[in-house]
């Protein structure tokens, strides 16, 4: 944590200030702060994503070790382990994939009507 903040710190320092003030000079301070909250979100949406991939794969991982140890040791060795093994990772992908998308649904993030982003706009 404590490294990746310093990393963060020298990027901000580096990189996203020199940006955010040629955008001062060219459109103004509004604008130029408004692109900086949005540069610094993507940043901080990028580390979300990738700390729950490594959650999700940490899971995926324990399932699939879990069910490896139910099978005899000498399964392991034959080609049908490696099927079955890929078959589950398969299954378990689209599982989570879909439960996943009737969420983000559910919420309203992904098939909504126009009707409805009309009434969110009006609002």
């Amino acid at each position: 944590m404590l490294i990746g903040g310093v990393a963060r710190d020298k990027w901000e320092d580096k990189k996203l200030k020199p940006r955010i003030e040629a955008i001062k000079e060219k459109e103004g301070t509004v604008v130029a702060e408004k692109k900086r909250a949005l540069i610094l979100l993507g940043t901080f949406m990028v580390a979300a994503g990738l700390l729950t991939g490594e959650a999700f794969f940490g899971t995926e991982s324990a399932i699939l070790s879990f069910i490896d140890s139910l099978w005899p040791a000498s399964f392991g060795t034959s080609f049908a382990w490696h099927a079955i093994r890929l078959t589950l990772f398969i299954l378990i992908n689209v599982v989570t994939g879909y439960l996943i998308y009737l969420l983000f649904k559910r919420a309203g993030v992904f098939g909504g009507t126009e009707q409805d982003a009309e009434l969110v706009e009006a609002r």
